[in-house]
Order: structure tokens, then sequence, then C-alpha cells
């Protein structure tokens, strides 16, 4: 079966890369330069690592 994205969403052991577009609901964990990060809040767009941004560090 060929692959034609690189959609993680199924995959319980990798934590799908932050996308700038794409909505994130609390709770949602995304990967984001080497890190994990979880959001706390609706999110669009917010860069985890900014300051004060709706994402906590995890790992």
């Amino acid at each position: 079966m060929p692959v034609w994205g690189a959609d993680n969403r199924d995959d319980t052991n990798v934590t799908p890369q932050w996308q700038p577009n794409s909505v994130y609901h609390s709770g949602d964990s995304v990967n984001y330069q080497g890190h994990i990060y979880q959001a706390k809040w609706w999110s669009q767009d917010d860069k985890p690592d900014h300051e004060n941004s709706p994402w906590k560090l995890t790992q």
C-alpha cells in the first residue's frame, strides 16, 4: 500500500509534528524541534516555544 503523507495520528508511538495551520485543542500533543508540548487550551499558529504560548513543555 503506498504512503501518500505523513499522517501519524493513529500511531500512538509517534507524536505528530506541530503544523502552524492546524487547530489544536486542550490536551493535544505535538513534537516541535525535538521537544514534546501539550496544548493548555485551543491553539492555532502559536509556536510552542514562544513565551506565554498555549503550550506546556512535557519532554
